[in-house]
């Protein structure tokens, strides 16, 4: 079964709500064709309706790697992001689909839905209610926490558990209460009141205060991060002054005392590839490995995802340096899927256009262009003709530049099946490689003449004789067409005929100027020896009579 029926299948069940069969079914598609952006994104509408929102993102995010451009990819990433609870990021990723697709009603409402809900500072996603959960779920949670387990077992700690669940407007009014304030840090998951055994601390009373620790003079962990950041900037002034070993020692210190900070990493890498680029390292290797590292410790910590982007660019950059122009394209796209940058995007582009290039240079072959050739002409003998074609186009793909006798020999088949249009065009595509190639000249004058286009024949037959005056083919060809031109001039209807097919011959009476002008020829032949001495008038007058539509008498 094909990859898109097995999809199809796929929607069905979806719609019956069969979503782990709908599921098994996008995965068996996927199997087949991982590189189709609809099998993940349904995938990812499957899981979000499953409720298992992690899988959701993750395909969403793959549907976004396959297609920068898709809107609907940013849609299922907001929609997953929305399940997880991650509503700055889902709104984020719904304003990315409306950058691509600025008038989807749907993804405008979800971003206005989000506004409303993010209610916190500078439209940050606000803290919820701590006891608007499950009750029995909130009693567990407090029960088993060292921190308030032993305040369960009083009445009145229990009737303000009740009062907060009906009513949570009033923790104010408890605030004061130090039984409050570690319930909160028991729901919020903090820990900011409790002793090294994890129990509740209470305000001191001058029983217990003489017992308790000195307070610390600094947070270690935000000493640490200090540190971190001093590291780093010394490190960019060894960048600066391009000592790229001296960067990457004050680099690597900042990621001992802060590994959860991406742009440390990411800087190393950064370091890696100027001296890879400078020739001071062989390869790429640790530039590419130090970025990827750098995406995992971004995704772990949820570091910004134009971050993310810079470190997934980096990667690309590698490989193009190498010139693995398809490996460069992958990571580049899966930049774009966190970050849409302009630059990024045009160098895509520009890399897809190498690419192509690269590939049709790599198939150059001489000997093989030769072969096809040969094996062509022995077609063309048998008469197989359009077999023919296809040799003579595999040998034109395997030379630098095109081959004349390999077009004019295609435009002998071409001529053979009577595409005509086709077999001019091989001629004179031919005829710029060689201008002075005889054959092609008389193989374009029969075209011409076949194509009852007898004027632009007996030029061509002309030109070949011109090149070579023994050319008997060009001479018979050139008798040829002069009788039929002959046979047509008495023939007025013939004449018209051919006249509204040739297009020159249809600008000329076209031209109001040249009508006054053969008027005035007509009612006074002296006036032609006039208009004669203008060169454009005598060629056009000239291309007139030779094709039979008006005769000049001398008088």
């Amino acid at each position: 079964m094909s990859a898109d029926a097995l999809k199809n299948e796929g929607n069905e069940l979806l719609k019956n709500n069969d979503l782990e069969g709908a599921i098994e079914k996008y995965t068996e598609a996927i199997t087949i064709n991982p590189s189709n952006k609809v099998f993940f994104s349904n995938r990812s509408a499957a899981y979000a309706k499953k409720s298992e929102y992690q899988k959701a993102h993750d395909d969403a995010v793959k549907a976004i790697e396959l297609e920068p451009t898709w809107p609907k990819g940013y849609s299922r990433k907001g929609a997953a992001l929305v399940g997880l609870n991650r509503l700055e990021e889902a709104k984020i990723a719904y304003e990315e689909s409306l950058k691509l697709d600025p008038n989807n009603a749907a993804t405008k409402a979800e971003v206005e839905s989000l506004k409303s809900k993010l209610s916190g500072p500078s439209g940050s996603q606000p803290m919820g209610n701590p006891f608007g959960g499950n009750p029995a779920e909130i009693f567990q949670k407090l029960a088993t926490d060292p921190r308030t387990k032993e305040y369960m077992s009083d009445p009145s700690y229990m009737s303000m558990l009740q009062e907060l669940s009906s009513n949570p407007a009033n923790a104010m009014k408890h605030m004061a209460d130090p039984r409050m304030q570690a319930t909160l840090q028991v729901m919020f998951g903090i820990n900011l009141g409790a002793d090294a055994d994890g129990n509740p601390t209470v305000n001191p009373t001058p029983e217990n205060k003489a017992n308790q620790p000195p307070p610390s003079e600094a947070d270690p962990i935000c000493e640490e991060k200090e540190e971190a950041k001093r590291a780093k900037a010394a490190g960019n002034d060894f960048y600066k002054k391009k000592d790229f070993e001296n960067a990457i020692k004050n680099y690597k210190k900042a990621v001992e005392l802060d590994p959860s900070e991406m742009i440390y990493v990411n800087n190393l890498a950064t370091c890696y590839f100027e001296m890879a680029k400078s020739g001071k390292v062989d390869n790429y290797d640790d530039c590419r490995e130090y970025a990827q590292k750098a995406v995992d410790v971004g995704r772990e910590n949820r570091a910004d995802y134009k971050n993310i982007a810079k470190a997934l660019k980096r990667i690309a950059m590698c490989f193009e340096k190498e010139k693995k122009f398809d490996d460069a394209i992958k990571w580049y796209n899966k930049s774009l899927s966190e970050h849409r940058e302009k630059e990024t995007l045009a160098t895509v582009q520009k890399l897809e256009k190498q690419a192509k290039e690269a590939k049709r240079v790599s198939y150059f072959d001489e000997t093989k262009a030769q072969e096809a050739k040969d094996k062509g002409n022995e077609l063309f003998k048998k008469g197989q003709f359009p077999d023919a074609i296809k040799a003579y186009e595999e040998g034109l793909k395997r030379t630098a530049d095109g081959d004349s006798k390999l077009l004019s020999n295609r435009a002998g088949c071409y001529s053979k099946l009577m595409e005509f249009h086709r077999a001019q065009k091989d001629c004179e595509e031919a005829l710029k490689y060689k201008p002075d190639f005889v054959k092609c000249w008389i193989r374009k004058g029969a075209v011409l003449e076949a194509q009852k286009q007898l004027d632009n024949a007996l030029e061509s037959y002309r030109k070949a004789i011109e090149l070579d005056p023994n050319a008997k083919e060009a001479q018979d060809g050139m008798n040829r067409v002069s009788s039929l031109k002959y046979a047509a001039r008495n023939d007025p209807e013939q004449v018209k005929a051919r006249a509204m097919n040739d297009p020159e011959i249809q600008a000329i009476m076209g031209d109001p100027s040249m009508r006054m002008i053969l008027e005035q020829m007509q009612q006074n032949p002296q006036a032609a020896m006039e208009h004669m001495k203008n060169p454009d008038i005598a060629q056009k007058i000239q291309k007139l009579v030779d094709c039979g539509l008006i005769s000049v008498s001398s008088r």
